[in-house]
């Protein structure tokens, strides 16, 4: 009898720690108002917001990244199925996981992985730089500006007779770091993407009532699909300003 007591008392803890706001052991009194449904949904819901937005993100990059990098469309389908490839392979791991630890802690956990795999995405910029090889099949246009023909950018126009050189920048090579680095990272962005929807959303449901569980739930899913269309940036799409920056988003 005493032994069961003791579990019961373990079980509660453990339940005021799932249920109550705070890092750790540091959970003041003041902090408790928060932790109620309302506000995990409002939390849950402007992550989701960023996790659509950062995956849309990715897909209108890929079209940039496939000039700048030099591979294949073939390549950026697999880059984009990575983050399927992994939840396959951690959806039951995560789901275990769930039923011995603290959620609240494993989808946070989740989300720095997905912050991680951001970084990821944008590293390739770093390494390589900002530097631009222009082929002749790129410009659909005599380039006769001097402006241009004097700049740093390696333009292979019609006015210059330097057909070798052209010939050579035509067969550019797939920069293969970057691609095995952007894939690593949509694989990374699944693994954290599994664990907050995975855990998150049968959470939502745990700690609500069966009346009022499905307008939560449904919420989360209108509101995961403003991300993508949130607002429009203050500059137009033919602004200069675009070229070459496609990794701010993931920053």
């Amino acid at each position: 009898m005493e032994k069961s007591d003791m579990s019961k008392k373990i079980d509660d803890c453990d339940d005021r720690e799932g249920l109550s706001c705070g890092i750790g052991s540091w959970r003041p009194e003041w902090l408790q108002k928060y932790a109620t449904p309302r506000v995990f949904l409002i939390n849950f819901s402007l992550v989701a917001i960023f996790q659509g937005a950062s995956f849309t993100y990715l897909i209108g990059s890929m079209t940039t990244l496939e000039k700048k990098y030099s591979f294949e469309s073939k390549i950026s389908g697999l880059i984009l199925i990575a983050d399927n490839i992994s939840q396959m392979i951690i959806n039951p791991f995560i789901g275990y996981l769930a039923t011995k630890y603290n959620r609240p802690m494993l989808m946070a956990i989740g989300e720095m992985i997905v912050a991680l795999a951001c970084f990821m995405s944008a590293a390739p910029f770093f390494i390589y730089g900002a530097n631009y090889n222009l082929n002749s099949d790129r410009i659909d246009r005599n380039v006769s500006s001097t402006s241009l023909t004097d700049s740093t950018y390696d333009l292979c126009d019609k006015t210059r007779n330097i057909s070798a050189i052209c010939a050579a920048n035509e067969r550019s090579v797939t920069k293969w770091p970057a691609v095995i680095i952007l894939f690593a990272a949509s694989f990374v962005n699944g693994l954290g993407y599994t664990a907050f929807y995975t855990i998150g959303l049968p959470y939502i449901d745990d700690n609500t009532s069966k009346k009022s569980s499905p307008l939560y739930l449904s919420f989360t899913a209108s509101l995961r699909l403003l991300g993508p269309s949130l607002d429009s940036p203050d500059i137009s799409p033919t602004d200069p300003q675009w070229v070459g920056a496609w990794w701010i988003g993931f920053v």
